[in-house]
């Protein structure tokens, strides 16, 4: 409850001192958390509202100011292309590097690769849809590039650590 308590207030210091309280979900989730499942919801926000304070050019970049870093370029191409299947070979053309340059730079920058960045967004992706829309498990799959809805209810479930159905059930009570 402590964690809770303070991530509070960090979040409420931060969107007062930024005015940017309508475009973060996490400020909503963090005040109305009276239920357990939804500090799994704001996990996966925290990492994002906390890459804002250490990757400052990155987000600039997000909000259109651009950005010569491969990496930032790569995040941008990731952002933009969510609903899609990437794979790094695309990302590297796009930001016209080798796949394993562009991995090892992106690694040490953000500490994953880009393969797992990317299914990071799109889990944040699927976790907006499944809990904001009245979409069926089948039909955000296929929203967020997947062909086989047991293949993304699978990848699900390893990253987010229960079923897209038992997601929807305790995010939608």
């Amino acid at each position: 409850m402590f964690f809770v308590f303070y991530t509070q207030n960090i979040v409420k210091s931060y969107f007062k001192l930024n005015n940017r309280l309508s475009n973060f979900c996490i400020y909503n989730a963090i005040l109305h958390l009276p239920l357990k499942e939804n500090i799994e919801y704001v996990n996966l926000y925290l990492n994002n509202l906390l890459a804002s304070f250490f990757y400052v050019d990155t987000f600039r970049s997000v909000k259109g100011i651009q950005s010569s870093d491969p990496v930032d370029l790569s995040i941008f191409y990731m952002q933009q292309n969510v609903n899609k299947c990437l794979k790094i070979e695309d990302i590297a053309a796009q930001v016209k590097l080798s796949e394993s340059h562009l991995s090892e730079l992106f690694r040490n920058k953000t500490g994953s690769s880009p393969f797992d960045y990317f299914i990071n967004l799109k889990m944040q992706e699927a976790i907006r849809l499944l809990t904001n829309k009245s979409l069926r498990i089948k039909e955000v799959a296929f929203k967020l590039g997947y062909s086989d809805q047991y293949y993304f209810t699978r990848i699900f479930t390893k990253q987010i650590g229960k079923s897209p159905a038992s997601f929807i059930k305790t995010s939608r009570r």
